[in-house]
């Protein structure tokens, strides 16, 4: 993901959010505040990773007053995160999501797919389907007829 992007939307797996580690590990509220932390990395310089800028950290003070939490509230989170793996704290002081890129990487593939396929929309005005993607038009393809021709065209 290019430096500076900032994400619109995160994904959250619906089993693992009702039935995981994290609904016994935490109460309510530091399910919340560990909610909010992923969805704020997500709007950082660098996905998953939360922090003022690509190299220096966001103080807690500042960081509880984004996310509308007790100071006392965020920092019993973040020790939790970071002793049960969740949360690593680098040299720097920066706070990165461990496994971010595992749960948020789908996301960056169709990304770069839609991306490519608008460029050429607007180049040829038409999409221009490779081997690789054909596969996944054919599956949104709503008609399901005549596969050889539509692979062909």
């Amino acid at each position: 993901m290019p430096k500076g992007w900032k994400r619109s939307w995160v994904k959250f797996w619906v089993s693992e959010c009702l039935d995981g580690s994290i609904r016994e590990e935490m109460d309510p509220a530091e399910r919340g505040v560990w909610y909010d932390l992923i969805i704020f990395s997500a709007r950082c310089r660098l996905p998953g990773v939360i922090s003022s800028n690509e190299t220096q950290p966001i103080s807690r003070w500042r960081l509880a007053g984004i996310l509308n939490v007790p100071e006392e509230l965020l920092n019993h989170t973040i020790d939790k995160c970071v002793a049960s793996e969740r949360i690593k704290i680098d040299d720097n002081g920066l706070l990165h999501i461990v496994n971010w890129s595992k749960y948020q990487s789908e996301s960056d593939r169709v990304r770069a797919y839609q991306r490519g396929k608008s460029i050429s929309q607007k180049a040829k005005g038409k999409v221009e389907l490779s081997n690789d993607n054909f596969e996944e038009f054919w599956k949104e393809y709503p008609r399901k007829e005549a596969r050889v021709k539509a692979g062909q065209a």
